[in-house]
Formats: C-alpha cells, sequence, structure tokens
C-alpha cells in the first residue's frame, strides 16, 4: 500500500478530545497523521455551527440517506483549527514504557504494517445539546441531531505497532498526542486522549480492533 499521491505537499488535519490523565502511559504517539483529501466541511453540504475551529454536521435528512455515511454528510469536530502537515517529513513517534522507541514515516508505517479496514460508527458526545438548551443551558456546541456517522476506516492495527515497539510490564494506557493545539482559559496544548492498554490490543469477531487511520470509505482520509 503506497501514500496516494497528492497535488500539493502539504495537508491539512485536525482531530478529537481534551487532555486526560493517564496512569503508566505506554506509548505517546506524538504525531498521529492525516493523508489529503477534500475538506469535509463543505457548507452546501453540512449545517456549519463554527469554522474556525470548523464544528458541522448534516441535515438529518441527508444523514438517514444512507448506511455508509459519504465525507460530505460525515459530522466534522474540532477543538482546534487545522494545522499543516509537511507529508515528507513527517513521523509519528512512539515512546513512554516500551522496549524500544520508533520513529516511523507515513510510508514506512503503509509499506511495513498489512492493512485492514473496520466499519465503525462515530458520534459526539454532545449530540442533541440544542435539545438540552431550551431548558437549561448547556455550554458546547450547540449540536442538532446530526454528529454520528458510520464509515468503513481503512489503515493498520495499532497493536501491530505497539508490538514491534514491545510494551513493557505495568503499562496501562497508550495516550495519544497530536499537533492540534488547543487553547483555553490562556492555555495552548495539544489535543490528546487516552485507551487502555487491553483496548489497543484487542482483536474481536466484529473487526480488527484500534486503527491508526489512513482512509475513510475506501479513499484517503479526509483533513478535517
Amino acid at each position: 500500500m503506497q501514500p496516494p499521491s497528492l497535488p500539493e505537499r502539504y495537508l491539512d488535519r485536525r482531530h478529537w478530545l481534551g487532555l486526560a490523565t493517564a496512569s503508566a502511559t505506554v506509548g505517546l504517539i506524538n504525531q498521529p497523521w492525516i493523508f489529503a483529501g477534500q475538506q469535509a466541511a463543505d457548507s452546501k453540504q453540512l449545517i456549519v455551527h463554527g469554522e474556525t475551529p470548523m464544528n458541522a454536521e448534516p441535515a438529518l435528512n441527508k444523514l438517514v440517506q444512507s448506511w455508509e455515511t459519504p465525507v460530505k454528510h460525515f459530522y466534522v469536530r474540532s477543538h482546534a483549527p487545522v494545522p499543516k502537515v509537511d507529508v515528507d517529513s513527517f513521523r509519528i513517534t512512539v515512546e513512554g514504557m516500551v522496549q524500544r522507541k520508533l520513529s516511523l514515516s507515513i510510508a514506512e508505517i503503509t509499506d511495513r504494517f498489512p492493512a485492514t479496514e473496520i466499519t465503525a460508527t462515530m458520534t459526539c458526545a454532545g449530540d442533541r445539546r440544542r435539545e438540552q438548551s431550551p431548558v437549561k443551558k448547556v455550554g458546547g456546541v450547540q449540536w442538532k441531531a446530526g454528529p454520528i456517522g458510520n464509515a468503513r476506516w481503512g489503515g493498520v492495527r495499532l497493536a501491530d505497532i505497539l508490538q514491534l515497539a514491545g510494551l513493557k510490564e505495568g503499562a496501562k494506557h497508550v495516550w495519544f498526542e497530536s499537533i492540534d493545539q488547543v487553547k483555553k482559559d490562556g492555555r495552548t496544548f495539544p489535543f490528546g486522549a487516552s485507551i487502555p492498554v487491553k483496548k489497543s490490543l484487542e482483536k474481536t469477531r466484529f473487526g480488527n480492533g484500534t486503527l491508526l487511520a489512513t482512509t475513510m470509505n475506501g479513499r484517503p482520509l479526509p483533513p478535517d
């Protein structure tokens, strides 16, 4: 699997949660990547709640048209502006409670590890927040019922990368840290989240567990 040919060297990117506390961090994955693609937040297809950072959702009549949600109808949840990534020099590092610290390029990851795919639903925890606000004002993006979507995610298994790094005994969580720079309460910090090691290594009858995704519905993962 080779990285897709790109019209520009620089890619845009976004993603996930706020800082969380993790006891016994496993591997610090400093820079999750993203491949170039069309911006999902097309104002003609999505209801935009904010542009910097981008937060948008589809109308329900668009969302229910397909079991597999197309990118143009997939919600966008951002906590920081979309940064730019030089795909040629970009690297993912794995460090912490591992036997071997890793520094891998996108090409090395897609060449070295087997590709896989899983269908999974994503949703924002604030789904339908707007319906609560008339009763009691709830802070955050005033989502309607559209910040949920179901897609085919392709990439490599996180477990394969952690196996190469070699987990040390006692490791409890995998902490992800992105290059997205969140500004809040006078502080600036990278966007991050964590999952239990057990979650990162699982492989069930429903799919191949946690992925580092590079594709969505068979196409390069879009920036948003």
